[in-house]
């Protein structure tokens, strides 16, 4: 089995009652990649960027068979 890493948004500076599951990727370094991105999606729709803490990296296995 090959390791994933899913993001889920954590709701840390909410009530934690609006987790979201965000992304998977191949890798924990991708993070940083994926958050630059996510935050100018965000900006170009008048949103507030989101920091790194706002997200919790989990990681899963990839069945194959």
């Amino acid at each position: 089995m090959s390791k994933l890493i899913l993001v889920r948004y954590n709701d840390y500076y909410g009530n934690g009652t609006d987790k979201k599951d965000e992304v998977i990727l191949k890798t924990r370094t991708d993070f940083v990649h994926w958050l630059k991105q996510h935050n100018a999606e965000r900006e170009a729709i008048g949103e507030m960027e989101e920091t790194a803490d706002e997200f919790d990296l989990i990681e899963i296995n990839l069945f194959e068979k």
